[in-house]
């Protein structure tokens, strides 16, 4: 909810989601956390690029979402997730385990669903997995993560534009 348009961003012909905290305004739980994801396509083929498109016409330095605010804890995403579990609730479906986070957890289990290998996973989500080798390096090529990503699929969903 804090992404803003300049943070989808292209390398080596892979449109990937900047996730930062360059701007006063956004916060990240951790320094894993900062971390490039790549776009899946089937959110390229729904028309995501155009609406960021949009979006930046409309006031290039505009959050995507620009109806979520800040909460007291400093973080955008948490008064929509609270009204993501109303939300919920009035159409009958909340349960005890369900709720706006758990976006998180179908993306892991996608990317567990596609054999990603768990270093890579945890490179995706924004986890350090606490090894020594999280302190060096500069993490994995964009060509790694996107090929994770690109390997995600949920059977059922049809994406249309």
């Amino acid at each position: 909810f804090q992404l803003n348009g300049e943070e989808i961003k292209q390398e080596e012909k892979i449109w990937y989601f900047d996730i930062n905290n360059e701007k006063a305004d956004k916060k990240l739980k951790s320094n894993a956390a900062h971390r490039k994801i790549p776009i899946n396509q089937a959110l390229v083929d729904v028309g995501f690029l155009e609406f960021v498109n949009q979006r930046q016409l409309e006031n290039q330095n505009s959050r995507l979402f620009p109806d979520s605010t800040m909460a007291l804890d400093g973080y955008y995403s948490s008064n929509f997730s609270k009204k993501y579990s109303r939300f919920l609730r009035e159409i009958g479906i909340k349960k005890k385990k369900l709720s706006f986070h758990s976006y998180r957890h179908t993306f892991e289990d996608a990317l567990r669903a596609a054999q990603v290998d768990h270093y890579v996973m945890n490179a995706l989500q924004g986890h350090a997995s606490g090894d020594m080798s999280d302190r060096y390096g500069s993490g994995y090529p964009i060509k790694v993560l996107n090929d994770a990503v690109q390997k995600i699929e949920y059977p059922g969903i049809k994406l249309r534009k």
